[in-house]
């Protein structure tokens, strides 16, 4: 296969995945909710905190760094950090991996913690 096939077939298989979201009511929602209690965290002077361990923290900084960044807008930063997770954190699971953040002193009163998942299914 050649590179123009293979980049080709990725592209393709990126429109059907975003045509297969649009059609997703309920991830649609939940994305809403997301982005809701995100844009209240960060109107209460709240932080956002991205988690995640493995490739995963590698997306959670980005995320961050997009928020702290100017991403489409010239604005001042908004607050993000990305939280590294041990990775005991897979086998602990979310009530110690959530105290662990508790636990962080980036954490204030009024935080959103989104946690990133390694693998996406179609």
């Amino acid at each position: 296969m050649s590179y123009k096939q293979t980049f080709t077939e990725r592209i393709h298989e990126s429109i059907q995945l975003k045509q297969a979201i649009l059609h997703d009511e309920p991830l649609l929602d939940t994305i809403d909710n997301v982005v809701e209690a995100s844009v209240q965290t960060l109107q209460q002077d709240g932080k956002i905190l991205f988690c995640g361990n493995g490739g995963s923290a590698s997306d959670a900084q980005h995320l961050a760094a997009e928020l702290t960044g100017r991403f489409y807008l010239d604005r001042k930063p908004l607050d993000a950090e990305a939280l590294l997770l041990p990775e005991y954190s897979k086998q602990k699971g979310a009530r110690e991996t959530f105290f662990l953040l508790y636990l962080h002193p980036g954490a204030r009163k009024v935080s959103s913690t989104l946690c990133t998942k390694p693998t996406i299914s179609k």
